[in-house]
């Protein structure tokens, strides 16, 4: 088994139809749970590498490898420490960007992983703009003021329609 953990960049994004040389090589050795449902510690069988792993599966299915060393990988298997790098689903959104992954849907509106996406977004982040989730999600403003509308009912959530950064 040969894996390409010597040559991946720290972090590195790899899309989720390229995983034979990393993310099959994989054990997880512990999930993180709610609300960080996208993130777990692994191990590459092949090498030993340990690594922190964010699969961001529902906009640009990418996924996002952080090197942990014996100490960090410790501190999440025996005290259920982790490092804080993925904790924000929108920091996976942007790492995925950056690199070059996005997404166009046939049907935004209709898409119930867009509104899910907004929602826990939102809630991370209360007050997250329109124009923001535009920028995040690859949606034109139009689209996501619509989408985000019913996010705001369905989810309770508090999105503002300015364009203001945080």
């Amino acid at each position: 088994m040969n894996c390409a953990c010597p040559s991946l960049k720290n972090p590195a994004v790899i899309d989720m139809g390229d995983t034979a040389t990393s993310l099959d090589l994989f054990e997880r050795i512990k999930e993180r749970g709610e609300p960080y449902w996208w993130l777990y510690a692994a191990r590459c069988k092949s090498c030993g590498t340990n690594w922190l792993v964010a699969q961001e599966e529902r906009q640009n299915d990418v996924i996002i490898l952080r090197r942990l060393n014996q100490a960090e990988l410790d501190g999440v298997a025996i005290r259920d420490e982790w490092p804080s790098d993925f904790d924000h689903y929108e920091t996976l959104l942007r790492l995925g960007r950056a690199t070059g992954h996005t997404v166009r849907w046939a049907d935004p509106i209709g898409d119930s992983s867009i509104e899910w996406t907004m929602a826990d977004l939102a809630r991370q982040r209360p007050g997250i703009s329109v124009a923001e989730l535009a920028e995040l999600l690859d949606l034109d403003k139009a689209t996501a003021a619509i989408i985000a509308d019913k996010t705001r009912i369905a989810h309770g959530v508090s999105i503002t329609d300015g364009d203001s950064w945080s």
